[in-house]
């Protein structure tokens, strides 16, 4: 018998090239173990991460769409404790009044009827279409507002 790869009739096959002593081969599998302590994600996983993923959505976009709302009744306020003649704190006191006018039910036709009533009685030539054009024009002021803040 000889060295491996002299002569040897075991490492001499034909096609086969004879195997350098120097040359080590690590052989590394091409899969991983399994971590039983690592979570397995399954598809009602992603869909619950899903869920909730636009649950967060939503619930932001709310809280963005309340604070434009109350943006947009304090600069209506000011705007129209502007048009009744109002000073500063008193126009403050009905901004702030407006506001919290909006918080109930049906706030904004509330809100609307509130300034056209005040507006009226002050002598102010206001109808309620003109209002709501106002309001859409805050709203759109107050949104852009809030969203760049």
């Amino acid at each position: 018998m000889g060295l491996p790869g002299k002569g040897s009739k075991r490492y001499n096959r034909p096609g086969t090239p004879a195997p350098n002593p120097r040359v080590q081969v690590i052989i590394t599998p091409q899969w991983q173990p399994i971590d039983e302590s690592r979570e397995q994600h399954t598809m009602s996983d992603a869909f619950t991460h899903r869920e909730r993923a636009m649950e967060t959505g939503h619930r932001l976009d709310e809280e963005l769409r309340f604070k434009a709302t109350a943006r947009r009744n304090k600069a209506f306020g000011l705007w129209a404790a502007g048009e009744l003649g109002l000073e500063a704190a008193a126009a403050d006191a009905y901004a702030l009044a407006l506001v919290e006018a909006d918080l109930a039910p049906n706030g904004e036709d509330t809100l609307i009827a509130r300034v056209l009533t005040d507006l009226t009685a002050k002598g102010v030539d206001m109808t309620e279409g003109r209002l709501r054009i106002k309001l859409e024009r805050l709203l759109a002021e107050a949104e852009a507002a809030v969203r760049g803040a």
